[in-house]
């Protein structure tokens, strides 16, 4: 659900397989910039950590840090301090490619 206005939000293809099998490479995503926070467990959001961009499932845990996880079962999880980690927006819609 989207819960900005429509110009807080913004479409990307996705890259690589990280998030397979949920977003396969070219799977057409919408982000809501206004859902800025970790409001949700293992929901997937776009996020900037070290000042690098990835799209993964965020669980917030109760020091304040975040694990950050790859739907890929190959791809190990990242971790984040609560004060590296900047949330873009939440991941609200998508469309696989055929």
């Amino acid at each position: 659900m989207i819960r900005g206005r429509f110009d807080q939000v913004f479409a990307f293809e996705m890259q690589g397989d990280v998030m397979e099998p949920t977003l396969r490479h070219g799977t057409l995503c919408l982000v809501d910039r206004a859902q800025d926070r970790i409001a949700m467990q293992d929901e997937i959001y776009v996020v900037a950590v070290h000042g690098m961009i990835a799209v993964k499932r965020v669980r917030a845990k109760p020091d304040g840090s975040f694990v950050l996880m790859a739907d890929n079962r190959a791809v190990p999880d990242d971790h984040a301090g609560k004060d590296e980690l900047h949330v873009v927006g939440r991941v609200v819609w998508r469309a696989d490619v055929l």
